[in-house]
């Protein structure tokens, strides 16, 4: 290549060079943006120029570096530069925020709320831990949403129903039977709600009766996500 390049220079030929200026716009990105009373946005930054005064409502071009907010380069229609539009004191930010810096923003929010997520799902699914503050509504599979102080009125007007029914005169026969009954009470904790299906599911294998509070919550319980993720650390 050399070689050919210095004999078509020694027969007169003479190559159209660029500068280093007029080089240096041929690589940077355009995007079209329309001119409102001499400024510009782009990327949630505001751009003025004096000399844009004149194309008040006309789309024009935008060059900008990805690396350097602080100018954008105008350019017309048809291709010819217009002005150097300066970042004025009405952006978005004090510091203008650059295209790759704008788009690092963007991509740290999205990791830290995947991450927060995740964060929520090992605390739920932690053995003996709490995802929700104990005054916050549990949503318990098979029982929908209650909260705690629901749970524990529940349980204790249950207790209560159960002391009465004891109480009441009845055959031998039906009071062995009612001091015997054990009341169904759900845990509030994954990790023992767990437990409590096992237990349930080794009566079942065993012929042990169950109770209809129960054997309803035996037969939900093994459908929800929470399930899975104790079986598998189990």
């Amino acid at each position: 290549p050399h070689e050919a390049w210095a004999r078509h220079a020694a027969e007169g030929f003479s190559p159209m060079r660029v500068t280093d200026d007029e080089a240096r716009p041929l690589f940077r990105p355009q995007v079209l943006r329309t001119v409102r009373r001499c400024e510009l946005e782009f990327i949630g930054n505001r751009y003025f120029a004096r000399e844009l005064e004149e194309f008040h409502g006309d789309q024009v071009a935008v060059g900008y570096d990805i690396h350097d907010a602080s100018k954008v380069w105008v350019y017309d229609g048809e291709g010819r530069f217009l002005c150097t539009a300066e970042l004025n004191g009405n952006s978005r930010d004090y510091m203008p925020a650059s295209y790759v810096e704008r788009a690092r923003e963007k991509r740290a929010e999205a990791r830290e709320k995947r991450a927060l997520a995740h964060l929520d799902e090992i605390r739920a699914e932690r053995d003996g831990g709490y995802a929700l503050e104990m005054d916050a509504p549990l949503s318990i599979p098979g029982l929908g949403t209650i909260t705690p102080e629901q749970l524990r009125s529940r349980s204790a007007a249950t207790l209560e129903m159960q002391a009465e029914r004891i109480d009441e005169p009845r055959p031998a026969a039906a009071t062995a039977q009612a001091t015997t009954a054990q009341v169904f009470t759900l845990p509030t904790a994954p990790a023992q709600r767990y437990r409590q299906w096992c237990e349930l599911a080794e009566r079942q294998r065993s012929g042990q009766p169950i109770e209809p509070d129960a054997a309803q919550w035996f037969e939900v319980y093994p459908k929800s996500k929470e399930f899975a993720a104790q079986q598998r650390q189990a």
